[in-house]
């Protein structure tokens, strides 16, 4: 059981944060901040940590504990050559404990935080942290670690918009049918005073490479639901659609064309990139991260995603680039396949279109350019 405190004071180094008031803007923290906080999350014990730094931030700290270290950098899943590469070396040193020597150090001040419900802590030594994102307007952190039970990975949310994060994934992963192929479990989700947990078994795993992107479609094709069809204004993602689209003219005709088709339901991932999808020693696949996940969303937005994120972030291709190297994806005879059994028929450039306002809708990313290309805006 954790120790509870008659104050909720979070210990961060040289800064401390005592009960923030519930509309207080995260962002604030620093780095070393945020992944002090995170390790406190877990009841992690007072330690030292090597950090590595991206860009000029820290963004990931290891602990010194060989194992620890190495189970911390399967977090880290770099899609550029260099940083494969680095990450590789990386893992080397740690598995010899040689990781210690090369990295500046963070102390962990081992602070204890009331959660409710409790969870078991994790052993000494064996806690890593990984950042999201600094752009990102909710701070959060994913961290590695080993408990009495096995190793686990926990999300930790900040403030109150984190804990909504937090119930809005897990509440994603509770609803989906039992036995779906590539879905974690939960092992349960934990609010303290400023921070929500969500915590999940440690799966071991590659993410595909490019070469290997079409094995995403052995889930997409097992996430197809057996529900009828109903109209594509009718499914969860069309405000976010809508509110992307309605825009400019050419967006409405598009909201028009769209809005009447008929869609069978399936799970939608809502990120369904490479990187969120680990291959499994036995071959199986499996998706991580939830954040934008439901049990019956919109066929095609994944099947796009998947194809657009590394046509942007890997190939870094022009928005005009990208809607054509999606479309090309798209005419392979699976892919056709897919769309044609949920209703999309010979209608791919609306399927982009659909995947892309999504994202601008939801203000996932910053799509704007990409959708405006597939519009045929600016041309």
């Amino acid at each position: 059981m954790r120790a509870e405190p008659a104050r909720a004071t979070i210990s961060l180094g040289t800064v401390v944060l005592t009960e923030l008031s519930a509309n207080e803007d995260r962002s604030v923290m620093t780095d070393d901040n945020a992944m002090e906080a995170a390790l406190t999350a877990v009841e992690a014990a007072s330690s030292s940590l090597s950090v590595m730094g991206r860009n000029g931030r820290a963004f990931m700290a290891l602990p010194t504990d060989r194992k620890g270290a190495f189970h911390a950098l399967k977090l880290y899943q770099p899609q550029r050559p260099k940083a494969v590469l680095a990450a590789a070396a990386i893992r080397v040193l740690a598995l010899w404990g040689l990781h210690r020597l090369f990295f500046p150090k963070i102390q962990h001040h081992g602070d204890l935080v009331a959660l409710d419900p409790p969870m078991s802590a994790c052993l000494p030594g064996t806690a890593g942290v990984l950042l999201g994102s600094p752009e990102h307007p909710i701070r959060r952190a994913i961290l590695s670690y080993e408990t009495k039970d096995g190793w686990e990975v926990a999300k930790v949310a900040f403030g109150i918009a984190g804990k909504r994060v937090i119930e809005t994934e897990a509440a994603a992963l509770a609803a989906m049918p039992e036995f779906t192929r590539g879905i974690p479990r939960v092992l349960g989700i934990h609010h303290g005073e400023e921070f929500s947990i969500l915590r999940l078994p440690n799966v071991h795993g590659e993410t595909l490479t490019p070469r290997q992107g079409m094995r995403g479609m052995e889930l997409l094709e097992a996430w197809i639901s057996d529900r009828p069809t109903r109209a594509a204004c009718e499914f969860p993602e069309w405000e976010a659609i809508q509110t992307a689209l309605e825009t400019s003219d050419a967006g409405k005709r598009a909201l028009d064309r769209i809005a009447p088709r008929q869609l069978r339901p399936v799970i939608r991932h809502g990120d369904f990139a490479r990187w969120n999808l680990l291959q499994r020693k036995d071959g199986t696949l499996i998706a991580i991260d939830w954040e934008w996940g439901h049990p019956a969303g919109m066929p095609g937005i994944d099947l796009v995603h998947v194809f657009a994120q590394d046509a942007r972030l890997v190939f870094h291709l022009a928005p005009e680039a990208v809607v054509k190297a999606v479309e090309v994806e798209l005419e392979t005879p699976r892919c056709r396949q897919y769309l044609e059994t949920c209703g999309w028929g010979d209608a791919a450039r609306d399927a982009i279109l659909a995947s892309i306002a999504f994202t601008v809708g939801t203000k996932q990313q910053e799509n704007e350019r990409v959708l405006e290309a597939a519009l045929g805006i600016g041309r």
